[in-house]
């Protein structure tokens, strides 16, 4: 019994370790999971304290992966503070383990990744923390 309740003391302070690292990182071993164009739509929104709606920007068009880490996007952005489609290019990097989990730059904001997975050579996935919230798929 004491041993038991040892060992599931150290599971949960493994657990709590692994959870309270702030830093991912991927290896590149499954970069080749995105490969080629597809078609992708990215929302991103900022609401204020109360949680009213400030701003939503969405991207929407083609997306190709080179299939090394490298991606690029021309397509129609919206923006609520603009009122009118705009045409946005952009290129980014991203970075995907062989098992599917991963991160892109997030086109709208480029200082952030976007984390998520990739399955057959769909990725989904969303950024975490911050002022905004988003969800990407392509």
């Amino acid at each position: 019994m004491v041993l038991g309740r040892i060992l599931s003391a150290a599971v949960l302070l493994g657990l709590w370790t692994a959870a309270s690292a702030q830093t991912v990182t991927f290896d590149s071993s499954g970069n080749g999971l995105l490969k080629g164009r597809s078609y992708f739509r990215q929302v991103f929104w900022i609401t204020n304290s109360s949680g009213g709606l400030t701003r939503a920007i969405s991207l929407y068009g083609t997306i190709d992966y080179d299939g090394g880490g490298n991606y690029s996007i021309d397509t129609q952005a919206f923006d609520s503070n603009i009122g009118q489609p705009i045409s946005y290019k952009y290129s980014g990097t991203y970075v995907i383990s062989s098992s599917g989990y991963g991160s892109i730059q997030n086109p709208v904001a480029t200082d952030t990744s976007i984390f998520g997975l990739v399955s057959n050579g769909v990725f989904v996935g969303s950024s975490t923390g911050g002022a905004f919230s988003d969800l990407f798929i392509s």
